[in-house]
This record gives structure tokens, C-alpha cells and sequence, in this order.
């Protein structure tokens, strides 16, 4: 008889994926139970969650598929969470100014760019560890050019030196652990 495994969906267990409905409960138990809170989602609030959640896990799926074991693949975790870290924020309360204004969209491109360049090289490792530094470059930029320009504080443009820093690093620890992967 064939021994039962764990199910998986690209090499990620079950429980990882019960993560998406698990984080989507807990605004809707605030908004229900606990309306002094200040959660006030809408349906679509939930439906961009669930999207950018579920977008997260395929991309460390996938990654972490072609990694295999080791350091690496918590480095490509960091990014993935950074990426992801950046456009809740900015879809939620825009970095800079209103969430839909020219900057704020400028700074949802950059998670954007990585994954449309992870596509066209398809899906290598060495393409993400050089994309990765050359956007934490683009939004570092970004934000020098938003301080200069008036449209962002100081402050503002520093928190976006947090996942320019992560990025850049997590590409790099990826290029150090490359010439030793399959």
C-alpha cells in the first residue's frame, strides 16, 4: 500500500497555503467582533489581499522549488516578504502622499518589474539575484528623486531604504550561494 504523504502545491505544505484564509479572517473577526478596532475593509479590500497573499507564496514556491535547501532559499523568503511588505503598504495608505498618486504607482511598478523580469529570465535564480540590487538601486532612487521633488518627507523615503536594503542584500546572498546550486 503507498504510504500518504502531505499534500503539496509546489513544494509547499498545506499549512502554508491555509495561511491566505487565516490572515483574511483576522480583519474580518475585528470588523466583527472588535469595531472599535478601526478595521474597515470592503470586499475588495479582501480580494487584493487574497491576490497579493496567494501572488507571495507561488513566488517563493517557485523559488524555493529551483533553490532546493539551504540559506539561499530564506534570502529569497526576505525579498518575497519585502516585496510584499511594500505594496500592502502602499496600496493600503500610499507611501507618498494618496495611495493612487504618480509616485505610489511608480513604487508598485518596482515589485512588478522584478516579477516580470524573473518571467522573461525564465524563472532563473541568477536573473532574480541581479535583478534584485538593481531595483533596490531604482526605488532608492525613487525616493532621493521624491524628496528632491517635494513629495515625500525625509522620513517617507527613508522607510523605503528598509526593502531597498533587504532587496539588494538578498541579492546578494543569492549571487554568493549560486555557483554551488545544480
Amino acid at each position: 500500500m503507498p504510504r500518504l504523504t502531505q499534500p503539496t502545491f509546489l513544494h509547499l505544505p498545506w499549512p502554508v497555503w491555509a495561511l491566505v484564509p487565516a490572515a483574511l479572517a483576522v480583519p474580518a473577526l475585528l470588523m466583527r467582533f472588535w469595531p472599535q478596532s478601526g478595521v474597515e475593509w470592503e470586499l475588495s479590500d479582501f480580494a487584493m489581499m487574497a491576490v497579493l497573499l496567494s501572488t507571495a507564496l507561488l513566488a517563493l514556491a517557485a523559488g524555493w522549488r529551483r533553490i532546493g535547501r539551504g540559506r539561499a532559499r530564506w534570502w529569497l523568503a526576505l525579498a518575497v516578504l519585502l516585496g510584499f511588505g511594500q505594496v500592502w503598504a502602499d496600496l493600503a495608505v500610499g507611501l507618498f502622499g494618496a495611495p493612487g498618486g504618480a509616485w505610489n504607482l511608480a513604487l508598485l511598478a518596482l515589485p512588478l518589474l522584478v516579477l516580470v523580469g524573473i518571467g522573461a529570465g525564465r524563472a532563473r535564480l541568477r536573473t532574480l539575484a541581479r535583478g534584485l540590487p538593481v531595483v533596490a538601486l531604482l526605488q532608492a532612487g525613487l525616493a532621493a528623486l521624491a524628496c528632491a521633488g517635494g513629495a515625500a518627507q525625509v522620513r517617507e523615503a527613508l522607510f523605503l531604504l528598509v526593502p531597498a536594503a533587504g532587496w539588494a542584500l538578498a541579492g546578494w546572498q543569492l549571487r554568493s550561494v549560486l555557483p554551488r546550486m545544480p
